[in-house]
């Protein structure tokens, strides 16, 4: 028996593959290594979000041929991993004792309860604009790839929700559509989706049950 699942549109399209999985972004890991002095677990971090920021920045640039205005968004992100705010509370975490990946997950995560919490949906679906962000600078620091694995054949992308940089990351020459769990129709990955001409549905409650 055949079940029907029901979301919104995010962007318009047809599209028949078969489904590949996404993981869930790490915002968060943990510690495997030994953890420095402040000094250089704050210089890790340093060193951590400036990467982040010249790969978001590149990031635009190569989206701005393909996406027009749509690269603002990674402008915006590469702000976030450049916001003296956020690098003085993980730093101030670090002083406290924590290594520079617990320090930049609560940092971060700290920020995004706020956004979450807004009541405001356009503010709530940043929230996830700083989980990619997170995201990058975690796996930066702990060395490791995020990049996603995509069959050579397009397929009907499926996850909890997307990021805006997954969804740019990915060749969109191998994703037939995009379908989410959660997320919005604003979500930048949304109006990426657009842009790029990704049929994508959103907010499919059970996708993943």
């Amino acid at each position: 028996m055949t079940t029907a699942l029901t979301g919104q549109g995010a962007a318009p399209g047809v599209a028949i593959g078969r489904p590949f999985i996404v993981a869930p972004l790490v915002t968060a890991a943990a510690d495997t290594g030994p953890k420095g002095p402040p000094a250089v677990e704050k210089a890790r971090l340093r060193e951590a979000l400036a990467q982040a920021a010249t790969e978001l920045h590149g990031l635009a640039e190569r989206m701005r041929v393909a996406a027009g205005a749509d690269a603002d968004i990674f402008e915006a992100h590469a702000a976030f991993a450049e916001d003296p705010e956020l690098a003085d509370q993980a730093g101030s975490l670090i002083d406290a004792g924590q290594s520079a990946i617990a320090a930049v997950a609560a940092a971060f995560g700290a920020f995004r309860e706020l956004l979450a919490a807004s009541g405001n949906e356009y503010l709530a679906a940043r929230a996830t604009d700083l989980d990619d962000v997170a995201a990058r600078v975690v796996a930066i620091l702990c060395g490791t790839s995020r990049a996603v694995d995509l069959p050579d054949e397009p397929c009907v992308v499926v996850a909890r929700e997307l990021t805006p940089s997954q969804t740019a990351e990915m060749p969109r020459e191998r994703i037939a559509a995009i379908v989410t769990e959660t997320g919005s129709p604003t979500s930048h990955a949304a109006i990426l989706a657009r842009t790029l001409g990704i049929p994508a549905v959103v907010g499919v409650t059970g996708l993943l049950a």
